[in-house]
């Protein structure tokens, strides 16, 4: 079964992931809510992490299929956390610090 991450991650572009602006993305999130940790393989949704709260994949049907910018990303936050719940709010100002 699919489980839901524990907080807001990032899906970048596998083709083009401009890591530094993700990670400047998570640095800025941190101040709003907490980050999605990795599963015990390392990985979110599937994918593997390639730093926290990080993953990648193709952009087609991924919400980033829309454009050939240089930075794109999808960005997720549940506002449902069982360890830490989110109000929408927070949600709504994770997604604005992003």
């Amino acid at each position: 079964p699919e489980i839901i991450p524990d907080g807001f991650y990032l899906m970048g572009n596998k083709a083009n992931p401009q890591l530094p602006w993700l990670q400047a993305i998570i640095d800025a999130v941190r101040g709003v809510t907490h980050v999605a940790p990795a599963d015990s393989d390392n990985s979110i949704m599937g994918l593997p992490c390639l730093g926290d709260g990080i993953i990648v994949s193709d952009s087609r049907g991924k919400g980033k299929g829309a454009t050939n910018a240089t930075y794109a990303v999808t960005t997720e936050v549940y506002p449902d956390s069982p360890t830490r719940p989110v109000t929408g709010d927070a949600c709504n100002e994770a997604q604005v610090a992003a």
